[in-house]
C-alpha cells in the first residue's frame, strides 16, 4: 500500500540534482533535505519492509526502485532525487550502521561484478582510458602509484642522506665500496621504525639514477 499522496505532497518544484555536485544551502536544497527526512520517516514508520528490499541482494533494487513502491509516481516524477534519498533515509532508521553498510558494500561488489568481467579485454581498456584521463587531467601522481604497489616513495630527506652515507665511506664493505645492505638498515632505522622497506638493490638503484639525473644536468 502508497502513502497516501496528501502526506507526501512536495511543496514546490525540487529540480534534479539539487544535492550533487555543490556545498551552498539553496533555499530550494534546505527544502528538499526537510522533505527527505518527513519522507523517511513516514516510510520507516509505515514501510519497514523496505529494509528488508534493500537487504535483498540479489534482486538488489535501487533505492529508487524501492520508492517507486510506495511513494506516488507523480511524487517521484516530481523530484526523483527526494525519492531516493528518503529511502535511504529510512533505511538510516530502521536498519544498525553496521548491518547497513555490509549491505551495501554487499550490493555494489556484486553490481560490480555483473558489470565487468576483470579478466577481459574490455575492462583492461577502460581501465587504460580511465588512466589516460586521470594524468592528462592531474598528472602522474607517483606517490599514489606507489602506494597502490604496497611500496613507500623515498622522501627528499632520505635521497640526501642516501647520498651522503655514500659519498663519505661512513658504511664500507671490505672492497672499499659503499654497502648498500648496511646503508639500507640504517635508513629504516631512522626513517621507517626499523620496517624492511630500503633494501641493497633499492639504495644502489636510487644512487643509479642520482648520478644519471646529475650528469644529464651538467
Amino acid at each position: 500500500m502508497r502513502i497516501q499522496t496528501s502526506a507526501l505532497r512536495i511543496c514546490g518544484w525540487i529540480p534534479p540534482g539539487v544535492f550533487w555536485g555543490t556545498n551552498d544551502y539553496t533555499p530550494k536544497r534546505i527544502a528538499a533535505m526537510h522533505r527527505v527526512q518527513h519522507l523517511g520517516s513516514l516510510l520507516a514508520a509505515e514501510h519497514p519492509e523496505i529494509a528488508d528490499l534493500y537487504c535483498d541482494v540479489e534482486r538488489a533494487l535501487t533505492c529508487l526502485e524501492i520508492a517507486r513502491r510506495f511513494i506516488p509516481q507523480d511524487e517521484i516524477t516530481r523530484s526523483p532525487d527526494v525519492a531516493a534519498k528518503a529511502v535511504v533515509f529510512a533505511l538510516g532508521l530502521l536498519l544498525p550502521e553496521d548491518e547497513r553498510r555490509a549491505i551495501t558494500h554487499e550490493r555494489r561488489r556484486r553490481h560490480i561484478r555483473a558489470r565487468w568481467d576483470f579478466t577481459s579485454e574490455e575492462f583492461r581498456n577502460h581501465c587504460r582510458i580511465a588512466s589516460c584521463i586521470r594524468h592528462e587531467k592531474h598528472g602522474v601522481n607517483v606517490g599514489a602509484m606507489l602506494r597502490g604497489r604496497g611500496r613507500i616513495g623515498w622522501t627528499q630527506e632520505e635521497k640526501r642522506l642516501l647520498a651522503e652515507l655514500v659519498s663519505s665511506g661512513a658504511f664500507q664493505n671490505a672492497s672499499g665500496n659503499a654497502d648498500y645492505g648496511r646503508i639500507a638498515q640504517h635508513l629504516n632505522t631512522l626513517f621507517h621504525e626499523g620496517r624492511w622497506v630500503r633494501y641493497t638493490n633499492s639504495c644502489r638503484s636510487m644512487m643509479a639514477d642520482a648520478r644519471r639525473k646529475k650528469r644529464r644536468d651538467k
